[in-house]
């Protein structure tokens, strides 16, 4: 991360988009069409309620529809599947750490509140600035988790994953097979 003198102290700046690292693309059969792709489809299917909880704990759960602020937040959920979809390939070697997801989530929120201060400010220039400072903010929040994956790819490349990782994984393998079973018994069972 960039630093600056200020006041006579160096402290940390959001990098600007050409000072970002490379990072590492994924292997390939993750994000090309044939047999692993469909395994992996199963696989992010049977992990589908993971999602939702761990959605949930990020704040990003269903808005009553009449809301006013429910459009904004259908989007906040679209930028964050977008974004860490693309860091994930393009940048993170296929994975996206809890940091980044933490970090993306965020910028998903601040932008969906800019816009929908932006589009109720009705012309407020306080309300207007804030907007702005909020859509800052999830430019900035973008950057760093750019930089965040890239670095964590190029880690888990030279040194292999992180156990705790690994053992991470395998918790949601268990969650997402427990819940899938749980669903099939649930329907088995007689009305």
């Amino acid at each position: 991360m960039p630093l600056h003198r200020s006041h006579g102290r160096l402290s940390p700046q959001t990098p600007r988009p050409d000072e970002l690292p490379a990072g590492i693309s994924p292997p390939a059969h993750l994000f090309k069409p044939g047999p692993a792709q469909s395994l992996n489809a199963s696989k992010a299917a049977a992990a589908g309620h993971v999602k939702r909880r761990l959605q949930k704990l990020l704040g990003l759960k269903t808005l009553d529809p009449s809301m006013p602020f429910a459009p904004y937040m259908a989007l906040a959920h679209e930028f964050n599947a977008s974004n860490l979809a693309s860091l994930a390939r393009d940048v993170g070697g296929g994975v996206c750490a809890d940091s980044v997801c933490s970090i993306v989530a965020s910028a998903a929120l601040d932008m969906a509140c800019s816009r929908y201060l932006y589009d109720t400010a009705n012309g407020d220039s306080k309300i207007m600035k804030d907007a702005s400072k909020l859509a800052s903010e999830s430019r900035a929040s973008l950057l760093c988790a750019h930089e965040l994956a890239a670095k964590g790819a190029v880690l888990r490349k030279k040194y292999g994953p992180d156990p705790r990782f690994l053992k991470q994984q395998e918790f949601q393998r268990k969650l997402a097979a427990n819940a899938l079973e749980r669903d099939a018994l649930a329907k088995a069972a007689p009305k």
